[in-house]
C-alpha cells in the first residue's frame, strides 16, 4: 500500500528547497514544449499551403508525343552493312514534331 501523503511530502520538500533547479527545469521544459508546438504548426501549415499550391496547379492529364528511335538507323541505309549483324547502343531519336499529333479531333473527344 502507498503512501501519498509522505511521498508528496518528500517531493514538496525537494522542490522547496532546491528552488533555482526547479525554476530553471520548470522554464526548460516550458520552453521545449513551446518550441515544438511552434514547429510542428509552422510545418503543418507549410505543408498544406504546398500540397494546395501543387495539387491547384499540376493537371491530371499529361498529353505528349513520346520520343522513339528511328527505324531506319543509317547503318541499315548503308549497303555494305546489309548482310552483317549490327549492334547499336544508344540509338538517337527521330526528329519530329514536339506538338500532338490530330490534337483538336483529341481535344473534341475529350
Amino acid at each position: 500500500m502507498t503512501n501519498w501523503k509522505v511521498i508528496l511530502n518528500i517531493a514538496k520538500t525537494h522542490l522547496l528547497t532546491k528552488m533555482k533547479s526547479t525554476v530553471t527545469a520548470s522554464l526548460g521544459v516550458t520552453f521545449g514544449i513551446g518550441a515544438y508546438i511552434t514547429l510542428v504548426s509552422f510545418m503543418t501549415g507549410l505543408n498544406e499551403m504546398l500540397d494546395s499550391l501543387v495539387l491547384n496547379q499540376t493537371p491530371h492529364i499529361h498529353m505528349y508525343n513520346d520520343i522513339e528511335p528511328s527505324e531506319k538507323q543509317p547503318l541499315h541505309l548503308a549497303k555494305e552493312f546489309s548482310n552483317v549483324f549490327n549492334v547499336v547502343h544508344s540509338i538517337r531519336p527521330k526528329i519530329s514534331q514536339t506538338k500532338i499529333h490530330n490534337a483538336l479531333p483529341i481535344l473534341d473527344y475529350l
